[in-house]
């Protein structure tokens, strides 16, 4: 693939814990994320459904490469209470589809991306002030397909790891992914309910 990505194309970094009960019921949060030749920020809107399955929607805009344009996305999270993992983490398994139209000096370059991968976080925060870490496996693949020249199609594994930290009404976090290059990304989870 001609441009970096990240595990989900035009999505966020986790930036949360993989237990629901740590996170609000509702919330809306805006981030962005950094790689070497693109630069995407968005918001994204969460909601908890039950103890177990959370929703999640969002819509960003930024530059790849030469390219620049919006997406959009939807994904879960399912969270496993009876993990085989030893005591100390949390576990969920997320699964999203997110899809972009970007414009190359007047030629469309249409992304869709499908990830899957496994959330792991502390159970217990490394702080008082709930400061805790995360980190992610799994795979995603990226489809590109380019006006009137072609498409590609990769699979490729993804990496993310990073922290989070309970400040106002949500959550700030910042870390690290890696899928076809490395990227930094930060944000603000505003819990509503």
């Amino acid at each position: 693939m001609a441009e970096s990505a990240n595990a989900e194309f035009f999505g966020f970094l986790h930036g949360r814990s993989a237990y629901p009960a740590n996170n609000a019921a509702v919330s809306v949060e805006a981030g962005t994320l950094l790689g070497s030749d693109y630069q995407r920020g968005g918001l994204r809107l969460n909601t908890r459904l039950g103890s177990v399955f959370t929703l999640y929607a969002d819509l960003d805009a930024g530059d790849i490469g030469n390219a620049d344009g919006a997406g959009f996305g939807a994904g879960f999270y399912l969270f496993l209470p009876r993990q085989p993992l030893v005591d100390l983490v949390d576990l969920s398994l997320r699964g999203s589809v997110h899809a972009a139209t970007l414009d190359a000096e007047g030629v469309d370059v249409d992304y869709l991306s499908v990830a899957a991968d496994a959330l792991v976080s502390g159970v217990e925060p490394m702080l008082e002030n709930g400061f805790n870490w995360y980190a992610s496996a799994g795979l995603a693949t990226i489809s590109k397909d380019v006006d009137e020249v072609g498409s590609d199609d990769e699979i490729e594994a993804l990496l993310s790891g990073g922290v989070y930290l309970p400040f106002g009404p949500g959550d700030v976090y910042c870390g690290l992914e890696y899928l076809d290059g490395t990227a930094f990304g930060a944000g603000y989870r505003f819990a509503i309910r």
